[in-house]
């Protein structure tokens, strides 16, 4: 599913906006989210001030807001000394971290395909979200195992980081 082109027309005065999109929907998942018009704009492409965008975006969540964006891949060079020097060949123009803090988002119920049709949240009412049956696809040793050659990977230069999904 793609912002049918209403929306998208819609937007087109919008500086800044984040379309959170639901596509595999399912009982529980079934709302995309449109945040507009943010209070601020937290951004930074300095790796020194990584840490403290992250903790200013945490202080609005904490006082209630919402925060919508990115975060580069890069912006993890801020949390390994070693590797801040190859911040050298990246392109300063684009933000390590960019977010909108927000009041509401609007939400759109995709069950019915009106992604075009939006309305706004009032509260946090229709915007929980709940983590059930979790089960692992190995046991702890396995787990335990893996981690520790893991680790070795990255405390010898191989890595410096692996997703282990």
């Amino acid at each position: 599913m793609t912002m049918p082109p209403l929306l998208i027309d819609d937007l087109t005065g919008y500086e800044n906006f984040v379309f959170l999109e639901t596509i595999k929907t399912d009982t529980d998942n079934f709302k995309s989210f449109l945040f507009l018009e943010p209070v601020n704009v937290l951004q930074t492409s300095r790796i020194d001030e990584v840490d403290t965008v992250l903790k200013e975006i945490e202080r609005c969540v904490d006082k209630g807001f919402y925060a919508a964006g990115y975060v580069a891949y890069e912006a993890g060079y801020a949390f390994e000394p070693k590797l801040k020097n190859l911040m050298q060949k990246r392109n300063p123009s684009c933000p390590l971290i960019w977010f909108g803090i927000f009041k509401n988002p609007s939400i759109c119920d995709v069950r019915y395909g009106d992604s075009g049709k939006l309305r706004h949240s009032a509260g946090t009412g229709e915007l929980s979200y709940k983590i059930n049956d979790i089960n692992f696809i190995m046991d702890e040793d396995e787990y335990k195992d893996r981690i520790k050659q893991i680790t070795k990977y990255n405390n010898s230069g191989d890595t410096y980081q692996i997703n282990f999904t």
